[in-house]
């Protein structure tokens, strides 16, 4: 975690590009996860999460880590990724509380062009299979392409979760999209740290992210 290569990139807005992200011992484990998705045949077609940890079950929307506490082997990376600059969005309370997943997905012709959901405090997606694969495609506020963050073995793109709904809020949206090569399978680790739930709440945005089923699902302890 020391002396790396963090390139830094304002247009359209802030994110973070780091190779080489995940040190050997790190990478082997991710990589031996990978397999086991592949070797199960446990594809994720639509992009939903599919595969978690077996070493502590936890559900991506409830349960999380904590890099200031728990004795997680991400848990570096998260408070890494915690420490750039690129938080945007005023209205949100970030915390050291983190969740992640491992993908293996193939078939994604394109996945709709979306923004960092208001949950979402700072994104980490690190690029983990060997053969060549789309990267992830970032867009204005304008939705017109800008670039692609090309794929490369071990490659980190960390961004902060915003959403600046039709220029609702000063600053720049996320928009990005992806897909994945014909006859390919992009493998990623994906995760992200969450805003606290108040935050979200009290954002000026929040009817907009959650209609009405979505807010009272929010109540139930």
């Amino acid at each position: 975690m020391i002396d790396r290569n963090i390139q830094y990139f304002d247009t359209p807005y802030k994110h973070v590009v780091i190779d080489d992200f995940f040190n050997e011992e790190d990478l082997k484990f991710v990589r031996n996860k990978l397999d086991t998705i592949k070797e199960n045949k446990v594809f994720d077609i639509q992009g939903q999460d599919r595969f978690v940890p077996q070493s502590r079950k936890r559900k991506l929307a409830k349960d999380t880590f904590d890099y200031n506490g728990d004795d997680d082997r991400f848990a570096k990376y998260f408070k890494l990724s915690d420490s750039l600059d690129l938080k945007q969005d005023v209205e949100k309370v970030y915390t050291s509380e983190y969740v992640y997943s491992f993908r293996a997905q193939k078939l994604v012709e394109e996945y709709p062009l979306h923004t960092e959901i208001l949950h979402k405090g700072v994104t980490l997606l690190v690029y983990l299979s060997k053969e060549d694969n789309y990267g992830t495609e970032i867009f204005d506020n304008n939705k017109q392409f800008v670039k692609r963050i090309e794929w490369k073995y071990n490659r980190a793109v960390i961004m902060a979760g915003y959403n600046n709904q039709n220029g609702k809020l000063p600053g720049n949206s996320t928009w990005h999209t992806y897909k994945t090569k014909p006859n390919a399978i992009r493998e990623t680790f994906f995760g992200f740290t969450i805003c606290t739930k108040d935050s979200v709440k009290n954002h000026s945005l929040y009817l907009e992210h959650y209609p009405p089923k979505q807010r009272q699902q929010h109540k139930k302890p």
